[in-house]
C-alpha cells in the first residue's frame, strides 16, 4: 500500500509543467478561493471584495503560504524543491474547501472570516486550542477542517518521503505554526511595534490613512506587509532551487548601488517631512513604506 502511494506521489512529481503553466494555474486557484469568499464570507454580503483584496492582498497572503509550506518540506524530506511544488499545486485546491464548507454549515449564511486579532495572550491560547470554537470573526469552522486536511496531507507526504514518524509530526507542527503565524500578522506586527511601548491599536495601525491626498485601506497596509514577507521566502526558495543561479543574481543586483538609491530615498522622505508647515505624528510606518 505504501509503495504504491509512493509512485502516485513520484508521479505527480515528475508531472511535465511549464513555469508559466506552473503560475497561471496557481493564481487561478487563488482567484476562485478570492471569489468563493464572496459568498461565504458575511462582510462581504454577496458583493465582490475590493480590487486592492482581491488581486493583491489575498494572493499575497495565499502565495506566502505557498512558498512557506513547500519549504518546510524541502528541508524535512531533502528532495527538489520543484517537485515539492508541483505536488504541493495538485493539492493546493483544497484551498477552495473552506468557503464551501463554511456555507454548509451555516446553511448558507456564511462566516465572518478575518485574521486573528489580539494581544500575546490571546494568539497563545488560540494557537495552543487551534482556535477552537468560532466565535464570530478568525478562523471559521470551514478553515479548520481544510487546516485539519492540510496537516494530514502534510504528514502523509514527509511520511511517505522519509518514513519517520519524528519528521512528520515535526513538518505537521511547523506547517501550523507558519500558518498560524500568516494567520496573525497584523497582531504581530502590532505586538512588535508596541515593544516600545508606544500602545498603538490594531485601527491606529492598520485603520484607513490619507497619505499625500490618497486613502490608503487595510488591505493595502496589510499588503505592505507581505510584500517583504514574499521576498523573503521567494529569495530562500531559490536559493535552495539553484543556490549558483541565486548567489549570481545577487551579484548582479549591485548592492552597494543599490543603497546609495536606498540612502538617497531616505534622505528625501526625510528633507520633505522636516519642511512640512504642520508636522503630523508618525503613528506607524506605514506612510513611510507607502512613498516607497
Amino acid at each position: 500500500m505504501l509503495n504504491r502511494l509512493r509512485n502516485v506521489v513520484k508521479r505527480l512529481e515528475n508531472i511535465p509543467l511549464s513555469f508559466r503553466g506552473f503560475l497561471v494555474t496557481l493564481l487561478c486557484i487563488i482567484f476562485s478561493r478570492n471569489f468563493l469568499e464572496t459568498f461565504s464570507d458575511r462582510d462581504n454580503y454577496w458583493t465582490p471584495v475590493s480590487f486592492q483584496a482581491f488581486f493583491i492582498h489575498y494572493p499575497l497572503f495565499y502565495l506566502c503560504v505557498f512558498v512557506v509550506l513547500t519549504i518546510i518540506l524541502q528541508v524535512l524530506t531533502r528532495e527538489k524543491i520543484e517537485r515539492i511544488a508541483k505536488i504541493m499545486l495538485c493539492f493546493f485546491p483544497l484551498v477552495l474547501s473552506a468557503p464551501v464548507l463554511d456555507l454548509v454549515l451555516s446553511s448558507g449564511e456564511g462566516y465572518n472570516m478575518s485574521y486573528l486579532f489580539g494581544d500575546l495572550t490571546y494568539l497563545a491560547r488560540q494557537v495552543i486550542t487551534f482556535s477552537w470554537g468560532y466565535s464570530g470573526r478568525g478562523a471559521t469552522p470551514g478553515i479548520q477542517i481544510e487546516l485539519l486536511a492540510v496537516f494530514a496531507l502534510v504528514g502523509s507526504y514527509v511520511f511517505l518521503k522519509t518514513g519517520r514518524m519524528i519528521l512528520t509530526v515535526v513538518g505537521m507542527v511547523a506547517c501550523y505554526f507558519a500558518i498560524f503565524v500568516l494567520g496573525a500578522m497584523p497582531s504581530l506586527v502590532i505586538i512588535i511595534c508596541n515593544l516600545t511601548d508606544s500602545a498603538l491599536s490594531p485601527v491606529a495601525m492598520f485603520g484607513g490613512e490619507v497619505v499625500l491626498h490618497h486613502f490608503y485601506s487595510f488591505n493595502q497596509k496589510i499588503a505592505l506587509v507581505f510584500y517583504p514577507v514574499l521576498l523573503l521566502v521567494l529569495g530562500y526558495w531559490f536559493w535552495l532551487y539553484d543556490r549558483g543561479k541565486f548567489w549570481a543574481l545577487v551579484k548582479n543586483l549591485r548592492g552597494l548601488r543599490t543603497v546609495h538609491y536606498l540612502g538617497m530615498l531616505g534622505l528625501g522622505m526625510f528633507l520633505g517631512y522636516a519642511g512640512l508647515r504642520q508636522t503630523p505624528a508618525l503613528t506607524s510606518l506605514f506612510p513611510l513604506l507607502i512613498l516607497q
